[in-house]
């Protein structure tokens, strides 16, 4: 069980896309694929992580993203970021990742038979915050989706916002990128509102928009992070 009323330290915001597996679909008995997450494989992944100081300050933000049709490879990598963070005693963070991510990620790594790969096996193990169950607090019909739970935050979620031909990342690229963003400022919110100020989501803003503004993700679907409102509101609290 995380603590949510201090600084929480490294943090491992975590976001997989997933899409109906030929193979396994193909074994399965008939039905449409595109709600039976079982017979999905995965397309992308995005880990967001950072450190939340005792000051409330959000340090050493990286984001790591993978994607394409190399399940495999995309896993060997997932491993590889999880290890060292596992290492410093990271936390992780999702949206829905009690029921969707951690499990597909568990299914995918047993089908692709890497059983001895340390990161994945120990991601069961993390401290986890799902944030899908600590901001409703509801049965699973009152669960909202993440993009509109965000924009309840004033969080953008929009992926979309080029033609794909002017974009050279894919839609799961792109998809799993903003989904990351928005999760890890959506816990920002969530834990102002446990801590009774606005210092920690204010601190996250700029530290992810500081980020954002680097070379390597200057990227049309991630600027509407960095351009935003709550910027300006977030500068002029710190001061």
């Amino acid at each position: 069980m995380m603590t949510l009323n201090k600084p929480l330290g490294t943090i491992a915001v975590i976001d997989i896309e997933t899409e109906p597996d030929p193979f396994a679909v193909a074994l399965a008995p008939r039905g449409g694929p595109a709600n039976r997450t079982a017979l999905h494989r995965i397309t992308a992944f995005s880990v967001l992580s950072a450190i939340e100081g005792d000051d409330s300050e959000w340090r050493a933000l990286d984001l790591q993203t993978r994607s394409g049709s190399q399940e495999y490879e995309m896993l060997f990598d997932l491993d590889a970021i999880l290890t060292p963070l596992q290492e410093a005693r990271a936390s992780v963070v999702t949206y829905n990742g009690v029921a969707h991510d951690l499990p597909a990620l568990r299914r995918r790594t047993i089908a692709n038979w890497l059983f001895a790969l340390p990161g994945l096996r120990g991601l069961a193990n993390m401290p986890h915050l799902d944030l899908m169950r600590e901001a409703t607090r509801g049965g699973r019909g009152s669960w909202p989706s993440l993009k509109d739970l965000c924009a309840s935050c004033g969080i953008p979620t929009d992926h979309q916002l080029v033609r794909a031909i002017d974009e050279e990342a894919s839609v799961a690229h792109r998809k799993c990128q903003v989904d990351v963003a928005a999760t890890f400022l959506l816990m920002a919110h969530e834990l102002s509102a446990v801590r009774g100020d606005s210092k920690t989501v204010s601190r996250a803003w700029l530290a992810l928009a500081d980020l954002l503004q680097r070379r390597t993700f200057r990227k049309p679907h991630l600027a509407q992070f960095v351009h935003h409102p709550a910027i300006e509101r977030a500068r002029a609290e710190r001061g």
